[in-house]
């Protein structure tokens, strides 16, 4: 929880803030001048959850398959090698920020594990929860994701290209987020599966909270 608030914080002052910063900002982490304050903010950002994630895969493979099936796997390496990348070149601060916005979604997911675990499983208080996991997951995992995704690949892809940023580098990113894209929408079709009252009534499913706390969730 305390991962999912930080990043959470993070992306939503973030975000606003770099929204209409320069392209030319949105792709390079600035040392000087206005906007070197936030773009330096989501880099270190990143470094707090690439550590996270790095803690969270080995927990998820030492309890394998428990908490966490392939798609856990697959969403943490990618975020993994996404965080690296955009920590060692200095690179993408506004992808970074908007994706950090991913986590607020993380927090209904969280408060649902604990009433499930604490004797609530049937309350009204979870039933809250759920509506507010399956609203926040589509504001930013589906609509601010694919929105800010199409003008990475759109405007920022061809600048970092333009800037002499390796294509290779370029590419691996280009893949990654749109790999994340596709995973969200995948999750998203199973909550909406899960609370249409899609197959079995009871089914355990894992989804991920990108802050990496990957556990069986019961819908």
């Amino acid at each position: 929880m305390a991962n999912a608030l930080l990043m959470s914080y993070l992306g939503l002052t973030m975000t606003p803030r770099l929204w209409d910063a320069p392209e030319a900002t949105k792709t390079l982490v600035e040392m000087s001048g206005d906007w070197a304050p936030y773009t330096q903010q989501v880099r270190e950002g990143a470094t707090r959850f690439l550590a996270w994630l790095l803690y969270d895969l080995v927990h998820v493979a030492h309890s394998w398959p428990h908490l966490g099936g392939v798609d856990t796997v697959l969403h943490h390496a990618g975020f993994i090698a996404f965080s690296a990348l955009c920590i060692g070149y200095a690179v993408c601060p506004f992808p970074g920020a908007w994706l950090s916005c991913g986590e607020v979604s993380s927090i209904p997911l969280n408060i649902r594990w604990f009433l499930i675990n604490s004797g609530y499983g049937k309350s009204k208080a979870l039933e809250w929860a759920n509506l507010a996991f399956a609203f926040i997951f589509f504001l930013t995992r589906v609509v601010l994701y694919w929105t800010c995704l199409h003008g990475f690949l759109t405007v920022e892809v061809p600048l970092l290209l333009s800037r002499g940023a390796p294509a290779g580098a370029v590419g691996i990113f280009s893949l990654l987020l749109s790999g994340g894209a596709l995973l969200n929408a995948y999750w998203f079709v199973m909550i909406v599966d899960m609370a249409t009252g899609g197959g079995k009534k009871a089914r355990e499913t894992c989804v991920s909270d990108t802050n990496g706390q990957a556990k069986a969730k019961s819908i």
